[in-house]
């Protein structure tokens, strides 16, 4: 089976984006390719900053949500459910036409893809942040297998799990603020 590349760009100006083919159809919220690919597939995604939607929602099956759990504001994170490649830096979609998967600006400087928890830009308040900003699900074959999810070019921050003591027990939002 053909891998497929799919493609985020906030500034994409599709208005039903399929996520393929061309900058200019790319997806603007980097779930809607997490949730379209398949393992093996590669995600691009342009410079910018994206946060999970806290009014969106996600179904997921994972160790910190029973079967069917639908998942809320903090409790949101982009949710990566396969083993895929992600790769940020890119310039995408250019109002002039022009549009490239060439990871460097003309300038030489390095795009920064910026993957955030402070979906409510409330940069005072990391009290409100996501637990965590990816959250690789691990539970399709069992509740702890392991999934590779190979990032690069990306910035993940503003995730905050809370701890408040120290304790024996596993509580997942008290770890992974970043990817858990």
């Amino acid at each position: 089976m053909a891998q497929t590349v799919w493609l985020v760009d906030d500034n994409s100006p599709a208005t039903a984006p399929t996520g393929q083919g061309s900058w200019s159809n790319a997806f603007q919220d980097p779930q809607d390719a997490f949730d379209g690919a398949v393992t093996g597939d590669t995600i691009l995604i342009a410079e910018g900053s994206y946060s999970p939607d806290p009014a969106g929602t996600t179904n997921i099956v994972g160790i910190d949500t029973p079967s069917g759990t639908t998942i809320t504001g903090r409790h949101h994170s982009f949710v990566v459910k396969v083993p895929v490649t992600v790769i940020g830096g890119f310039v995408g979609y250019t109002p002039s036409g022009t549009s490239s998967t060439n990871p460097l600006l003309p300038d030489g400087l390095v795009s920064k893809t910026i993957l955030h928890g402070d979906f409510l830009n409330t940069p005072a308040d990391p009290f409100d942040n996501s637990h965590h900003v990816v959250h690789v699900d691990g539970s399709l074959s069992s509740q702890f297998s392991i999934r590779t999810v190979e990032l690069q070019r990306m910035i993940i921050r503003d995730g905050n799990t809370y701890l408040s003591q120290a304790s024996s027990s596993y509580e997942p939002v008290r770890l992974g603020a970043g990817i858990h």
